[in-house]
């Protein structure tokens, strides 16, 4: 998939969001890109099963109600994102960081965060069963509630 792909993809997902008779849900499984920025997009709802974001970089996305299981997020960097019931399960974000983000109520379950940094976020009820988080830094976070 290219960069014009996407960013119809997303387009589509926009109308989609306003008028679910119009636009399309997005729907990027199994999808593989590196290297890539996606600023101030709105994916809640969007179906990510698989994805590939390695060496990426995601500035004001809401990705609230998403399926970003079984994806690769290594070495990425999420700020001002939102992953309000986010179903992360079984993902890699090994090396990523999480600046000024808002994980609340967030299936990481089964997930890598080896090495990860979540700074300066609000960490409600988020589910860690199984979760690799060696060496993980949480750094002056909001506030940290357990579910």
């Amino acid at each position: 998939m290219n960069k014009e792909e996407l960013d119809k993809i997303l387009e589509d997902h926009k109308e989609w969001l306003k008028d679910k008779s119009k636009g399309k849900r997005a729907d990027l499984s199994n999808v593989e890109f590196s290297e890539v920025t996606i600023r101030d997009e709105d994916l809640r709802y969007s179906i990510l099963i698989g994805a590939k974001f390695d060496d990426s970089l995601f500035v004001n996305v809401d990705f609230s109600h998403s399926d970003l299981s079984n994806c690769d997020f290594n070495n990425s960097n999420f700020v001002k994102c939102k992953f309000f019931k986010a179903d992360c399960s079984n993902s890699r974000f090994e090396y990523s960081g999480f600046e000024d983000c808002e994980l609340k109520i967030v299936n990481f379950e089964n997930a890598c965060l080896a090495y990860a940094v979540i700074e300066d976020s609000k960490i409600d009820y988020c589910k860690f069963d199984n979760a690799d988080l060696k060496h993980t830094k949480i750094v002056k976070n909001l506030e940290i509630n357990k579910g």
